[in-house]
């Protein structure tokens, strides 16, 4: 029992296992010093009154090849980020969860909202298709991703003769 206007220090119960703080119900809602905390305040009024800690379920959502991963309630956006390509492959989108879900499934930094169900979603990574550059009587022959700028070196004519120019590929490139 508490005189009005005492400020009491409340704290909820820790959550059962699948489940997180959700927040307070009961007694005058500008009373908490904020409702959505586990440990808050209450200011007692003239009235018995009655508070209770809300619990929500949770599920998993785990990101494979980035982060993000974690325990969530449904309906929960969470930031998503994929892990850096690794060599030769660029981020190519989302696979697994719900389509509409993502915020942008084409981005590696987006979001998702979560479903009430355990989700997994995957960074994706495709091998970017290199193409044979032959120089002849020159440097820089390799394999390259389409539009690579390479730099290209003609060997030194032979005496008496000098650099005409190149031939063959694409003279836009």
């Amino acid at each position: 029992n508490y005189a009005p206007g005492t400020v009491v220090s409340i704290t909820a119960n820790p959550p059962s296992a699948g489940q997180m703080f959700a927040g307070w119900t009961g007694g005058t809602a500008t009373n908490f010093g904020n409702a959505v905390l586990a440990s808050t305040t209450y200011t007692t009024t003239s009235l018995a009154q009655t508070i209770t800690a809300t619990y929500a379920t949770t599920y998993a959502f785990t990101v494979n090849g980035g982060s993000g991963s974690g325990n969530y309630t449904a309906g929960s956006i969470v930031s998503i980020r994929a892990n850096p390509a690794p060599l030769g492959q660029v981020f190519g989108g989302w696979t697994g969860g719900t389509a509409a879900n993502f915020g942008n499934a084409a981005s590696a930094s987006t979001t998702y909202t979560t479903v009430a169900a355990a989700q997994t979603i995957t960074a994706t990574y495709p091998v970017v298709p290199s193409y044979a550059l032959t120089v002849t009587s020159g440097t820089g022959s390799g394999s390259y991703a389409a539009g690579t700028a390479v730099a290209i070196t003609a060997n030194a004519p032979p005496t008496g003769q000098v650099f005409a120019g190149w031939t063959g590929g694409t003279a836009a490139n």
